[in-house]
């Protein structure tokens, strides 16, 4: 038994279009399945559209000039610290002659003040150098530290006869204040 089909031209084109339709729409979901898969595969994290790691450097870098300038605020001078225009240092001394078997010596005791706004030391101590520049002779500096208000400056020296300049240099952290005072020992 055989059986004769005949299908007829207006079937075939039925036929071809129900498969051009399946197969444009397998190629549909085929590119839009692809683009899905593309549009996961890219990260979405980000600030305004911009990558996440510029964020970060502005945040950190805006941090820094806070943490910056706060420290720079909190180390502003407030009047502790006085510059030198405003101390100065007084000195005063006396002269003896010597009975001693070093001829042709004097005994000097030299006591050095410091002014802080004209107030006797002020509330700071300071570390004192005196030093002792003759025309002839010269001697070692000596270096009195702490002296304030409980433990005021006060140097002994044997000096030869001759004309000293004696410079006082008074250092409490960042203010130095100095002067120099000339004595005829002749």
């Amino acid at each position: 038994m055989t059986a004769n089909l005949q299908i007829g031209t207006p079937v075939l084109i039925i036929i071809a279009v129900i498969f051009l339709l399946l197969v444009g729409l397998v190629i549909y979901f085929f590119i839009k399945l692809n683009k899905k898969i593309n549009d996961l595969g890219k990260p979405k994290f980000g600030f305004l559209g911009k990558p996440l790691t510029y964020s970060v450097m502005a945040i950190m870098l805006g941090m820094g000039a806070v943490v910056f300038v706060g420290y720079n605020l909190g180390n502003i001078n407030n009047g502790d610290n006085r510059t030198n225009a405003n101390n100065s240092i007084k000195v005063d001394y006396q002269q003896f002659n010597l009975d001693s078997p070093v001829k042709d010596k004097k005994r000097i005791e030299l006591t050095a003040v410091v002014l802080e706004d004209g107030i006797v030391w002020g509330k700071n101590t300071y570390n004192l150098t005196w030093t002792f520049v003759g025309k002839q002779n010269t001697l070692a500096p000596i270096i009195e530290t702490n002296r304030g208000q409980n433990a005021p400056s006060f140097v002994v020296v044997d000096l030869s006869k001759d004309v000293y300049e004696i410079s006082v240099k008074a250092q409490n952290g960042s203010t130095v204040v100095s002067t120099t005072k000339e004595i005829d020992l002749r």
